[in-house]
């Protein structure tokens, strides 16, 4: 029996529910249906404006989940996965900074998901230029809109249109079921082009639905690893925060709360993104509000949103993500990840910066042996009890231009937004359609509250741009994009590209 094993045991996994992948990988195919529903405490870790090295979100999720089990309480981790470019352009993890382990099967194994939604996607892909030849379903060759997708980034293929399978509609489905068994119906809505005649040509309709279910039956489950500390930790999907949902997902998150005290779960790049999406979205599919949202932050986040000299100059920003989590109704707890190379003066500044701003702050350093600061961080988390609204950034019902200038004015900062004639056209074709009532998922930077990285601090008095408009019928959203990010960016350059070691 491995060590794996006697973990999924001891946090009363079935040995039923477990389906073997080698030695070290492990698929839990639990029944939701017959879990109970559980009174587990959901903590959500959200973010700054990260710079490009990131603030430790997930860092913090992990270590978090290991302080929460050495107090006594069952705690597992949520974690989206790697894509396949991190994955050899991150190298493993160093000293002692929280990792997900086997971290070999962690980067090399778990992502083999998003091939299996890269495959899935491209089989549609495939349909299409099927019936375009054959002229099946009237599809009009002009209004095709599935692409083909991979998981590394390729300019050869980025030029040709693909995108990565974490900016796909496949992997936001994953992430947005409620239920595995769920995933046949979602992806038989997903909508490949229109005919001729203006109608929705849909997975079903190629009677690839079931075909979809089986590709994505293992991709369907999230895999059970454990933390360098020891803990269960649950990892599916891998969305992207700044082109689609990212968060884990709810059906590893159902898992997590079935099977423990509680959940620790992470979200993508700053509250405006990450967070924005997590509530308006992944929460409004499940149903399930968390308890907590811990906002992470750091020296050099800070300092990328300033001047690049004092930290004075960047701390509107974090001011910025703190009202946005105070507008879903939650007072957050910041968490100060300390790096080796901060130094006292910067991190004295930043605790005066906080201090002024009137919140409750930890300081945590997860690169020295035993995290300090992280233990005090878990018993004040699970001791007090706030009050909290519960409250989501708009109403589903309203008009959907109204909830595209409400994000962008509540959470980007914005005075309003600038509609290209294209995104107003396909807003009125989606009134007219009936599919404007969803949520919203906006695509755009994630170094910046606004549209572009040169915009800092907490930028104000700007329009936003949306240049386009388009609606994922499997995953229940409509997309605003305002330009400026690939959903294929191009690969990296110089030695990072490779770091295995």
């Amino acid at each position: 029996m491995t060590e794996l094993v006697r973990l999924a045991r001891d946090f009363g996994f079935a040995d039923e529910s477990l389906v073997s992948y080698g030695p070290d990988r492990i698929k839990v195919f639990f029944d939701l249906t017959a879990a109970p529903a559980g009174d587990g405490r959901l903590f959500v870790i959200a973010g700054m404006t990260p710079p490009r090295e990131g603030v430790g979100k997930s860092s913090v999720a992990l270590a978090l989940t290991d302080a929460l089990n050495r107090r006594g309480t069952r705690a597992l981790a949520s974690m989206r996965h790697l894509s396949l470019g991190e994955a050899v352009g991150k190298g493993p993890g160093k000293g002692y900074l929280p990792r997900i382990e086997p971290e070999e099967v962690f980067r090399f194994a778990v992502n083999q998901d998003s091939g299996l939604v890269a495959s899935c996607q491209n089989l549609f892909a495939a349909l299409a230029d099927q019936a375009l030849k054959t002229g099946a379903f009237a599809l009009d060759p002009q209004r095709v809109f599935v692409k083909r997708c991979h998981d590394l980034c390729d300019d050869t293929l980025r030029r040709a249109g693909f995108v990565l399978a974490g900016s796909s509609e496949l992997m936001a489905i994953l992430a947005l079921v409620t239920d595995p068994d769920e995933v046949e119906s979602r992806v038989g809505q997903m909508i490949v082009g229109c005919n001729t005649a203006g109608g929705a040509v849909r997975v079903r309709d190629f009677g690839a639905g079931q075909a979809a279910a089986r590709i994505l039956k293992c991709a369907a489950r999230p895999d059970l690893m454990r933390t360098s500390g020891g803990s269960p930790c649950l990892v599916h999907t891998a969305s992207f925060a700044h082109t689609s949902l990212g968060s884990s997902s709810i059906t590893a998150d159902r898992m997590a709360l079935a099977h423990g005290a509680v959940c620790v779960t992470e979200t993508g790049y700053g509250s405006e993104l990450g967070l924005e999406k997590f509530f308006d979205i992944k929460v409004r599919a499940w149903g399930r509000f968390p308890e907590r949202v811990i906002l992470v932050v750091s020296v050099s986040a800070i300092r990328a949103q300033g001047d690049g000299e004092e930290l004075d100059s960047g701390m509107a920003n974090l001011g910025a993500h703190v009202e946005n989590v105070r507008k879903f109704g939650y007072e957050p707890v910041v968490v100060v990840n300390r790096f080796e190379s901060d130094s006292a003066k910067d991190l004295e500044a930043l605790a005066s910066g906080i201090r002024a701003l009137g919140f409750l702050s930890f300081t945590v350093s997860l690169g020295e042996k035993g995290h300090p600061g992280m233990d005090e961080l878990a018993e004040a988390l699970f001791v007090r009890k706030d009050a909290c609204s519960f409250t989501l950034g708009y109403k589903l019902a309203a008009p959907l231009q109204e909830k595209v200038e409400s994000v962008a004015r509540t959470f980007f900062g914005a005075e309003g937004v600038e509609f290209s004639n294209e995104a107003l056209e396909e807003m009125e074709n989606l009134r007219n359609e009936g599919y404007d009532r969803f949520p919203v998922m906006f695509v755009k930077t994630p170094f910046s509250l606004g549209h572009a990285s040169s915009l800092k601090g907490r930028p104000k008095g700007y329009m936003l741009p949306v240049k386009d408009i388009s609606y994922w019928a499997g995953a229940g959203v409509v997309r605003a994009d305002c330009g400026g990010v690939p959903l294929m960016p191009s690969f990296k350059t110089g030695p990072e590209v490779i770091n295995l070691t």
